[in-house]
């Protein structure tokens, strides 16, 4: 005696719907939680630690940004735009302003001559998507450093005093 009907299909079990976002609400308030009392802490107990917040975050908004372009058909080099990154991130904090420009410039010729390497094909698209994550991402993402290092590493940070009766002008 054999069963010759196929067995029934397991149905499969119902999507969470998390609104109109299509986000878990929980989970994403969860995180906020979380990297905001990470900022929070390395910003008032040791501020370097805030650039290493600024350093993963840098990386992982040059990951993001290259998800999103390989969508696109424009391939990132991942590896030189997140060392490159993380390289600008630390000097601006470290050396100022004029280290940073440099770092930015010789991370940019990096990513030039890394395109190269494969091939002419679609090499304008990729340097020009890849420069413009370069400033897009890291160098702007500096000038957080650069704040932060106007009172040094021992010193109290960028603080503004604001008096009754000042001007901007005397900030």
């Amino acid at each position: 005696m054999t069963d010759d009907r196929t067995p029934a299909a397991v149905p499969e079990p119902p999507k969470k719907d998390h609104g109109r976002a299509g986000r878990d609400l929980k989970a994403a308030v969860g995180s906020a939680v979380v990297l905001l009392a990470a900022v929070g802490a390395s910003l008032y107990f040791w501020k370097p630690a805030f650039m290493l917040i600024v350093c993963v975050a840098v990386v992982a908004a040059v990951w993001e940004m290259r998800q999103g372009l390989l969508a696109k058909g424009v391939d990132l080099p991942e590896q030189p735009l997140m060392v490159g990154g993380v390289v600008m991130v630390v000097v601006a904090y470290l050396a100022g302003a004029e280290a940073l420009v440099t770092a930015t410039a010789v991370t940019a010729l990096v990513v030039m001559l890394w395109l190269l390497r494969r091939g002419v094909d679609g090499y304008v698209k990729n340097a020009t998507a890849s420069v413009f994550t370069l400033v897009y991402l890291p160098f702007l993402g500096s000038f957080v450093a650069l704040i932060l290092a106007e009172g040094g590493i021992e010193g109290e940070g960028w603080t503004t005093t604001v008096s009754p009766g000042s001007s901007p002008s005397s900030w």
